[in-house]
């Protein structure tokens, strides 16, 4: 990632981490919700274009974000993601790279705070196939 994008990066780390020490977060529904949308931004280049383009506004991009996830995955997502499109990104390919990455801090977030992090860290990581990422 260059420049804009490890900012916009670091900043969406601070958000998640403050979210995931509130109480009443569901980790393990944030993390799923991450990697959903990571995946929903991985199959359309056309949405991921939309919510990257530096010359739309960021409240209308984090509109389009509300509109489409909200109520399939948990609110808390959706205003990350929303928050997160707000920002800005040096290539559209970074922001699921780091809606991706934010799922996998989660994980590993959860897996300290209930004390199984190194049977998560243990498991093998699935790769994608060849001609993937």
């Amino acid at each position: 990632m260059q420049g804009a994008s490890r900012g916009s990066l670091a900043s969406a780390r601070e958000r998640l981490r403050a979210l995931l020490a509130g109480t009443g977060s569901d980790h393990a529904a944030v993390a799923d919700g991450l990697f959903a949308v990571a995946d929903l931004l991985d199959a359309n280049v056309s949405l991921r274009r939309a919510l990257t383009d530096p010359s739309s506004e960021g409240e209308q991009k984090a509109s389009i974000v509300q509109r489409l996830l909200s109520g399939k995955v948990p609110s808390e997502v959706v205003d990350l993601v929303a928050g997160l499109v707000r920002d800005r990104w040096a290539r559209t390919r970074d922001l699921p790279d780091a809606i991706d990455t934010l799922g996998a801090d989660t994980v590993l977030s959860d897996a300290e705070a209930t004390g199984r992090l190194d049977a998560v860290e243990d498991e093998p990581v699935p790769l994608p196939p060849h001609g993937d990422r």
